[in-house]
């Protein structure tokens, strides 16, 4: 499994997680990968950034949720039953397709990391930066379509 982030103007850390991603676990991967990340990011980019995340148990819980309000990260509130428009998902189809391309194809799984980190590395910032600009036609169309399914 991996976890990654990314803003208008950067990519963020890719992590790969070797075991289920507990509340404890994705705790310590903020804490150890986005947090530098994410002040450092703002700092540069002189903009406030906010964390949007889906509804999975390990975001919600309460330690994940005290955590991220002690070390002021904000998050953007998700409904919880609405349609999966993070851009994250189609950054990872971005990511899929890039390593797919590869040839040779990875083989092991430590190659498959090293491709995947590569490729993440390179993905061109006109990609993320469009899945940016998309959010306000997400909403619209989540509005449009009263909560039911989108082409996002």
């Amino acid at each position: 499994m991996a976890w990654a982030c990314f803003s208008y103007n950067e990519l963020g850390p890719i992590v790969f997680v070797d075991k289920s991603i507990t509340q404890d676990e994705y705790v310590n991967i903020l804490a150890k990968h986005f947090y530098e990340w994410y002040i450092n990011t703002e700092k540069e980019q002189g903009v406030k950034l906010l964390l949007q995340e889906d509804n999975a148990p390990v975001h919600k819980g309460n330690y994940a949720k005290w955590w991220k309000q002690h070390v002021g990260i904000e998050i953007v509130e998700w409904p919880s039953k609405s349609p999966d428009c993070n851009p994250i998902e189609n950054l990872w189809d971005v990511l899929d397709r890039r390593v797919r391309k590869r040839t040779p194809l990875p083989t092991t799984l430590d190659q498959l990391k090293e491709a995947l980190k590569e490729e993440w590395e390179n993905i061109p910032c006109e990609v993320y930066q469009h899945l940016v600009e998309s959010m306000d036609r997400r909403v619209d169309a989540i509005i449009k379509n009263k909560g039911f399914h989108t082409k996002y």
